[in-house]
């Protein structure tokens, strides 16, 4: 339902006093797209991987054994990265998220197993219950 004239005005003067008490809050709180978010997230991550590699270069390249345990870490760091920079490409591209996309309409029998599927647990009893049934 769309806001009348004087609402929309109301709103608008709301805001630009929001905007002259705190412009610092106003602006944080006026991004409403959540990928930005992650977008910043990823490319950290992509910068802790290349550091990663880097760190782990140093390690194995360099002679001597006492830094060998720096190439180790250098692997964890990328790994770190990698994990940290998958979930935020997940998030930013909605994969993350419990609800159901609004993808192409699927046959009932299948949107049951697309969704949602609970734990492991959960089907298993499903699929006992359904060989019990078909006895």
């Amino acid at each position: 339902m769309p806001l009348s004239e004087h609402e929309q005005r109301l709103l608008d003067q709301i805001e630009q006093a929001l905007y002259a008490e705190d412009p610092k809050w106003a602006n944080t709180v006026r991004i409403s797209d959540p990928r930005s978010h992650y977008k910043r997230r990823l490319i950290r991550a992509s910068i802790g991987f290349a550091l990663g590699v880097v760190i782990m270069m140093v390690g194995v390249v360099s002679s001597g054994s006492a830094l060998i345990p720096l190439g180790v870490g250098g692997f964890v760091v990328m790994l770190a990265a990698c994990l940290w920079g998958l979930s935020s490409w997940k998030r930013m591209n909605g994969f993350g998220d419990s609800a159901p996309s609004s993808g192409p309409a699927m046959p009932p029998g299948k949107q049951a197993r697309r969704g949602n599927r609970g734990s492991f647990m959960e089907r298993m009893e499903e699929r006992w219950r359904r060989r019990h049934d078909e006895r």
